[in-house]
């Protein structure tokens, strides 16, 4: 099985049980739940299904061969919605957070609407009636051929999204001493998963793609490890934590 496949099912399995531990977590105290917990509750499943969507196809390498440019230029197309989705999502999470955007989701949504409508738009047209993927077999990698266009516009996407996400994540474990192994590796496994993604979509040559897959992989073992490690610590936007430090704003504590 090529290593490109490895990181997609190892996605799907990461993301979906993050999603699962965390949905396990606001059933235990509905109350305590914010928005941004719900916001980042549907980014793991999101996440999870463009994972899944994305690794089925790797099948076809196996069984049937011959078919496997198509569907991974159908699968490409399709699972990358859901990434979109999920992107809105993270940058619905920023703009609850600052104060000055704290009104304006209707802005996020229509920023994830139009990349999501444009992007989808353009792989259709540059892959899926275009340049299909296909599997290197020397390199045992599997090659995704995005057009320029639509490597740039999920790499800006992703970076307009995730990033600000992860910076609060990361400033919440320096100021959070009770949640700040957890804080650290979901804000790394992020910020891996954000540039490795991307670097799928704009590589051109096989050691720009096993990089990416390596990149991945890392990332999600660091995020699965983040959501198991220390179960009953909380991280950040769940209220009355009681374990920020003192003069702490609790609006930025997590029960995750």
């Amino acid at each position: 099985m090529p290593i490109s496949a490895m990181t997609t099912f190892l996605g799907s399995i990461v993301m979906l049980t993050s999603w699962f531990i965390i949905g396990r977590r606001m059933k235990a105290d509905p109350q305590a739940v914010t928005v941004q917990v719900r916001y980042l509750h549907n980014f793991f499943l999101f996440m999870g299904i463009f994972c899944l969507i994305m690794a089925i196809p790797t099948l076809a390498i196996v069984f049937s061969p011959e078919n496997f440019p198509a569907l991974m230029a159908w699968g490409y197309t399709i699972g990358h919605i859901f990434t979109y989705v999920a992107f809105t999502y993270i940058l619905r999470l920023t703009f609850s957070l600052v104060p000055r955007l704290a009104n304006k989701d209707w802005l996020a949504i229509a920023v994830g609407g139009f990349a999501t409508v444009f992007i989808t738009i353009a792989t259709f047209l540059t892959m899926a009636l275009g340049t299909h993927p296909n599997f290197n077999p020397t390199d045992n990698l599997i090659m995704y051929n995005a057009a320029p266009v639509v490597g740039v516009s999920i790499a800006v996407f992703a970076t307009l999204a995730v990033l600000p996400t992860t910076i609060l994540m990361l400033v919440n474990g320096f100021r959070s001493p009770g949640s700040r192994v957890r804080s650290f590796l979901l804000g790394g496994g992020l910020s891996l998963t954000m540039v490795s993604g991307p670097m799928h979509d704009v590589a051109r040559t096989s050691v720009v793609y096993a990089a990416a897959d390596i990149l991945s992989i890392i990332g999600q073992i660091i995020i699965a490890y983040g959501m198991l490690y220390h179960f009953s610590e909380r991280t950040a936007w769940v209220k009355g934590t009681g374990d920020q430090p003192a003069g702490s704003n609790p609006a930025h504590t997590t029960g995750i």
